[in-house]
């Protein structure tokens, strides 16, 4: 079971913690889509405390935590 922790911003999730059961590994980013994240492009991962790229390998038993990337200047 995968453990993610959801920043309130995103509102299309209704949980702020989620647990989800993966019968194989996935991708962070396939991850974000299942969940329901809309725009997972403005998405920051956090895998068990580091901060990773969308691309990795997500497996029962690790810690997410997804927050929004804001841009400014």
């Amino acid at each position: 079971m995968v453990t993610i922790k959801i920043s309130p911003y995103f509102t299309e999730v209704k949980k702020e913690i989620v647990e989800f059961e993966l019968k194989e590994e996935i991708t962070a980013d396939q991850l974000l889509k299942q969940i329901g994240i809309k725009k997972p492009e403005y998405v920051s991962v956090v895998l068990n405390g580091q901060v990773v790229s969308k691309d990795v390998k997500v497996k029962n038993k690790d810690n997410i935590e997804i927050y929004p990337i804001f841009g400014g200047g």
